[in-house]
């Protein structure tokens, strides 16, 4: 996720930040359920071509 990604999902309020000092860091439970909370991903199995 690119950092643009992540400023829209603290502004959207999807994510929850917290200052550790200077530094500004993702609370881990809030990524946690927001991660829980995207569909699965899917895989189409990839053909190996035509059997002979």
């Amino acid at each position: 996720m690119s950092r643009t990604e992540t400023y829209r999902k603290l502004n959207d309020g999807k994510l929850i930040a917290k200052k550790l000092g200077r530094r500004t860091v993702i609370d881990f439970r809030a990524g946690l359920a927001w991660l829980a909370s995207l569909p699965s991903a899917t895989f189409i199995p990839k053909s190996n071509g035509p059997r002979h």
